[in-house]
């Protein structure tokens, strides 16, 4: 399993940060539980920041759809920031950017969760 360190900021941010390769099986499991951790606050502001992420499979694309969906649904706003390399080439080809707000830094990505809440 990769790392999926979670950071529940002072400002009410929660950042979901994954590591490594983002495939299916207990990788993607464990993003969904720290992501499903995040949504049980008040109103729920995720970054899932991808700086650490070397690859992401067509189920991890399914799954940060979903994510953005459940957080959404729990009426909060949602971000991806730092997509790298070659998840950045990924991005860009799926055009999830026009689905999933993509920002290029982390402060970025938590202005734009902030400023939709």
């Amino acid at each position: 399993m990769i790392p999926v360190a979670i950071d529940e900021r002072d400002d009410g941010v929660t950042v979901v940060s994954p590591a490594g390769r983002l495939t299916i099986g207990p990788a993607l499991e464990e993003l969904a539980e720290a992501v499903a951790s995040a949504i049980r606050g008040d109103v729920p502001m995720v970054v899932m920041d991808l700086g650490r992420v070397t690859y992401v499979d067509s189920a991890a694309l399914g799954e940060i759809v979903a994510a953005r969906r459940r957080v959404l649904e729990a009426g909060g706003a949602f971000a991806l920031a730092r997509p790298r390399g070659k998840v950045r080439d990924l991005v860009e080809l799926t055009r999830l950017g026009d689905l999933v707000t993509v920002r290029e830094s982390l402060p970025e990505a938590v202005r734009a969760v902030r400023g939709a809440s």
